[in-house]
C-alpha cells in the first residue's frame, strides 16, 4: 500500500504498486508482524453483519469464536514490569496528554485511549497458528500436513474437490470431499483466479477459461493506509534500553493509541503505534539514523483490486491501491 513518510519538512509517498513478500509457515497463513492482537470493535462486526446479511458476522456472534482465539493464541497485555524505558515514556507523554489509559485491544468493548498492547507472544516467542491449533491435531490419524507445497489451483467436480499443488518441482494432487481454502487475502482470490473462479472477461485477458462466473473474486481488497514520523534518539535513551534487554525482553513496540477523528464514524479510526528502531535496522534513504518511529494508521482500510495474477503461484499478483 501508499506509505507517506516525513522529516522535518520534507515528505515522501511511496508507489502505490510496492514488492511484497509473503511469508510460508505452517498453520494458514498468519504471521503478525508485531503479535498485537487487536480484535476491532463492536461497530466493525455489526457493520459486516448489515452489508452480508449474515447475523454470524455480528458481535455478539463473534464474541464466544473471539474468545476461544484469545485463549488459544495466548493473548496477554504485558505487565507493567515488563514495559520497556521508551514505551514507559510513551505512556507518561500519553497520560500527560489527558488520554484516558486503555489497555484493551483484545476487547471488543474497548474505547479510545492509550495503553499497553495485548500480545499473543509467550516467553519472547511468537504463538502463531500452528501452535495454536496445527500441534493439538498432530496425532490424529485423519491429520496430515504436506509442507513445501505451493497450491496451483482448484479442480471441482460433482462428487470431490481435487487440489493442485506443486511440491519439489512436481505436481501433486490432494482428493477431498471438502476444502477449505485459507491462503490469505492475497493468496486466497488469486488460487480462485487460477481455478477459473471470478469474473470472466479478466479471466479471459488471463488465458484461464471460466469454471464459475462470481466477479467479486480480487475486488474490494483492504488495506490500511498509514503515515510514519520518525525522529532520532538521544544516547540516554540507548542507555536505559540496553540495561532493561540485559535483563528481559524489550520489544520494539508495546504500546497503541486509539484515536477517534473528525471523520469517525464508530469508536475510533486512528491507531498511534510508536516504535523504538533498532540502531542496525536498515531504513529508506535519509532515515538510516533516525531511531524512533511514530506511526498513525487508519484503522478504516483503503481498498484494492488483484490484477495480474499469472498461472503459476509463484508469480505474486498485481495489487493496485485506489484509495
Amino acid at each position: 500500500s501508499a506509505v507517506a513518510t516525513a522529516e522535518g519538512n520534507r515528505a515522501s509517498v511511496l508507489p502505490a504498486l510496492v514488492k511484497w513478500r509473503a511469508a510460508q509457515i505452517a498453520g494458514l497463513t498468519e504471521i503478525p508482524v508485531i503479535s498485537a492482537a487487536v480484535i476491532g470493535t463492536v461497530d466493525d462486526y455489526d457493520r459486516w453483519a448489515t452489508l452480508t446479511g449474515e447475523q454470524g458476522w455480528s458481535a455478539d456472534a463473534l464474541r464466544p469464536l473471539l474468545a476461544n482465539a484469545i485463549e488459544r493464541m495466548k493473548v496477554r497485555v504485558y505487565p507493567e514490569d515488563e514495559v520497556g524505558p521508551f514505551h514507559q515514556a510513551c505512556l507518561a507523554a500519553a497520560a500527560e496528554l489527558g488520554m484516558p489509559r486503555v489497555d484493551d485491544l483484545h476487547d471488543l468493548d474497548g474505547g479510545i485511549g492509550y495503553g499497553v498492547e495485548s500480545v499473543n507472544i509467550e516467553r519472547g516467542v511468537r504463538v502463531n497458528a500452528a501452535f495454536a491449533y496445527v500441534d493439538r491435531a498432530r496425532g490424529r490419524d485423519n491429520f496430515r500436513v504436506l509442507d513445501n507445497a505451493l497450491c496451483l489451483q482448484l479442480e471441482p467436480h460433482p462428487d470431490r474437490v481435487e487440489v493442485v499443488c506443486w511440491r519439489d518441482g512436481k505436481e501433486v494432487r490432494v482428493v477431498a470431499d471438502r476444502v477449505v481454502l485459507s491462503a490469505g487475502a492475497y493468496e486466497s482470490p488469486a488460487i480462485l483466479l487460477r481455478s477459473g473462479i471470478g469474473d470472466s472477461e479478466e479471466l479471459k485477458r488471463l488465458g484461464i477459461s471460466t469454471r464459475h462466473e462470481l466477479p467479486g473474486v480480487g475486488k474490494n481488497l483492504h488495506d490500511h493506509a498509514s503515515f510514519a514520523l520518525l525522529f532520532e534518539r538521544k544516547a540516554v535513551l540507548d542507555d536505559e534500553v540496553r540495561a532493561a534487554a540485559a535483563q528481559r525482553f524489550v520489544p520494539e513496540e508495546q504500546t497503541l493509541g486509539k484515536i477517534r477523528s473528525s471523520r469517525a464514524t464508530g469508536t475510533y479510526d486512528l491507531h498511534l503505534v510508536p516504535r523504538l528502531r533498532k540502531r542496525h535496522e536498515p531504513a529508506r534513504g535519509s532515515h538510516a539514523d533516525r531511531g524512533r518511529a511514530s506511526r498513525a494508521s487508519i484503522a478504516r482500510p483503503s481498498r484494492a483490486a488483484l490484477h495480474r495474477c499469472r498461472r503459476a503461484p509463484v508469480h505474486r499478483p498485481r495489487l493496485p491501491h485506489r484509495s
